[in-house]
């Protein structure tokens, strides 16, 4: 079968050390994999994964947890103010139980006391301060102590139907099962990282948050290899190579937008990342399962059919070097490199005269082509252009709007001026 790229990892600190090296010996890690912990590691583990084993398997690695309270308000920090301080200290120790030895519950907290400055407290304590006050808000639902000391059941079910903003955010549980509902939490994603060149432990840094359903990064993502580019998954992708015609040199700035459109939507799509349309994934849950990728070359036909039809043949391998025809891609900062092979598919072009032809070739060759701007309609001629498709209404909606208004008006004599080619005469014809 196929080596595994990406694996999740649910196991304890002390594990991840032996993990690294059953990794090293299977030949997992590098560039080309990806580790996620089903937990956080401590600072002090991170800081003692030094070899060669850990390095290659944690570098570029990621862990998702509970992100607190996702207002932000500090409440974490703000809990801890009022724990540690030194007025509130003697009380809160006391109340721990000594222990017997002499690292005990209390020798721990007079250690935490005793540091620099105010630390503050762990996610952990903060679901620990929410359990506390879910338990007291259902005694007081129920009906106070004494009902709630004789009804057990009738003080579980108010502690389950008694929502409120805790510390970690709002406390909202099912009324069935206790359960939490996950749209009352935030996670983070956080990016495991060793500096290059320096022989030390990992360090760590937050660069996203998940919270009601999407995650919103503050920062990019660093893989193993250095980049912000995911390595694949292992399984066998199928690459479509689409051909992106229209206008796309310089002073056309429109048409330079609609470029910079076509490579944010591939790269969407690719990522399976659909912000903009979150509603595809429910509507098409093929995409989940999907292994398409787009790889789009970007081509300029300076409005002129010749140079669109000149493209289609190459098929992208001609005039990459031209700075006419080539854009400047927003994901590489460079310009849009030719594909080798030709096109599966077609997107354009912007004008229709250059569309025209650019569809009579798709349609002999059983090509793709969707245009996001040729509004002729003679383009929907089945029998010349079978592979024509378009995302922009054709001119037939529109002349006749414009008619109608000129009937509504009994306007009877009107002069046309059109440009003559395949969208004014298109437009007249609709008329």
């Amino acid at each position: 079968g196929q080596p595994v790229r990406v694996l999740v990892a649910v196991l304890f600190d002390h594990q991840i050390s032996a993990l690294a090296d059953a990794a090293a010996s299977a030949g997992l890690g590098g560039s080309s994999f990806h580790l996620i912990l089903g937990t956080a590691p401590s600072e002090q583990t991170l800081a003692g994964l030094t070899g060669a084993a850990a390095r290659a398997l944690l570098d570029g690695a990621a862990y998702v947890m509970h992100a607190g309270n996702p207002a932000g308000h500090g409440a974490f920090e703000t809990l801890s103010n009022i724990a540690w301080p030194a007025a509130n200290a003697s009380a809160l120790i006391d109340a721990l139980p000594a222990g017997e030895e002499a690292d005990g519950p209390r020798a721990a907290a007079r250690a935490v006391l005793a540091r620099a400055g105010v630390e503050p407290l762990d996610q952990t304590s903060g679901f620990a301060y929410d359990a506390v006050i879910a338990l007291g808000l259902g005694a007081c639902a129920a009906g106070g102590a004494e009902a709630a000391a004789a009804d057990a059941s009738a003080l579980v079910s108010a502690i389950r139907s008694s929502p409120f903003a805790g510390v970690t955010g709002n406390i909202s549980l099912d009324e069935r099962t206790g359960e939490r509902h996950v749209r009352t939490q935030a996670f983070s994603l956080t990016n495991v990282v060793y500096p290059t060149g320096d022989l030390g432990g990992a360090s760590t840094s937050i660069v996203a948050t998940l919270d009601a359903g999407t995650w919103r990064f503050s920062a990019p993502f660093v893989f193993a290899d250095g980049t912000t580019h995911p390595p694949p998954d292992g399984l066998t992708v199928a690459v479509v190579r689409v051909g992106v015609l229209g206008r796309f040199s310089a002073g056309a700035s429109n048409d330079r937008d609609t470029a910079v459109a076509a490579l944010v939507a591939a790269r969407q799509f690719n990522a399976r990342n659909l912000t903009l349309l979150p509603e595809l994934a429910a509507a098409h849950p093929a995409l989940a399962g999907c292994n398409v990728r787009l790889d789009l070359d970007v081509r300029s036909t300076n409005g002129r059919a010749v140079t669109g039809v000149e493209h289609y043949v190459a098929g992208g391998s001609a005039g990459a070097a031209d700075p006419a025809t080539a854009v400047f891609d927003v994901s590489t900062g460079g310009s849009v490199a030719a594909t080798p092979a030709g096109w599966h598919a077609v997107v354009g072009a912007a004008r229709s005269a250059v569309t025209e032809p650019l569809a009579l070739l798709a349609g002999i060759d059983g090509v793709p082509l969707v245009s996001f701007k040729s509004t002729a309609p003679r383009l929907s001629d089945l029998a010349r252009y079978p592979s024509f498709a378009r995302t922009v209404p054709s001119d037939t909606g529109v002349a006749r709007g414009v008619a109608r208004y000129l009937a509504l008006n009994s306007w009877e004599r009107v002069g046309f001026i059109y440009v003559s080619d395949t969208y004014g005469e298109g437009y007249k014809d609709a008329m």
